[in-house]
């Protein structure tokens, strides 16, 4: 039995280990997210180890099975090394505890959200409601104001229309008083 440690890996064996594009590789290679090391020709190489802890890290779920590569839209069998048909029904098992936890989580949370988001629903009805009878109080109101404002212009057109009279009346008694007196002092 062989315990010696694998061997650091080329960034192309490293995608073909985890199954994604050696580009995928590089460019977390290029931003840190894998650490990797250069040897004395100066060409990258990654331990299993590190690239084990990213590929799951990643989601790629570990090193061996059926895992997808974003880059080129291709499923590759990394238990053996080749590529897979898509059209293929593949069925994989693996240790879902923790995912079933969140995912539990997740969907309180949901289900919370939900909730808050019908309630404020409910709250905007409410308050759409309210807004629609305030504008129908506040319309009434117009027409309230609209209406008394033609009864006062209709009033004071009427006592204008008096005025007038009532100087016309005083015009002719003046009148006749003046006609009267020139009468008498003649």
């Amino acid at each position: 039995m062989n315990t010696s440690p694998e061997a650091p890996l080329s960034p192309a064996a490293a995608a073909k280990r985890v199954g994604c594009s050696r580009t995928t590789i590089v460019r977390a290679l290029d931003s840190k997210e894998l650490i990797g090391i250069r040897d004395n020709r100066n060409h990258r190489k990654i331990t299993p180890e590190e690239l084990d802890n990213w590929a799951k890290s990643k989601s790629f779920g570990g090193v061996h099975g059926v895992y997808m590569d974003t880059d080129h839209g291709v499923y590759m069998d990394t238990d053996h090394g080749h590529l897979i048909d898509p059209q293929q029904t593949v069925v994989r098992t693996f240790d879902n505890s923790d995912l079933a936890a969140q995912l539990k989580a997740m969907k309180a949370t949901l289900d919370d959200m939900t909730a808050e988001l019908n309630q404020a629903r409910v709250d905007q009805a409410r308050l759409e409601e309210r807004a629609q009878g305030l504008e129908a109080r506040l319309g009434d109101a117009q027409s309230e104001i609209a209406r008394t404002a033609e009864s006062h212009q209709a009033q004071l057109q009427g006592k204008d229309a008096q005025i007038l009279r009532l100087e016309a009346r005083l015009d002719d008694a003046l009148a006749r008083k003046s006609s009267i007196l020139s009468r008498l002092f003649r």
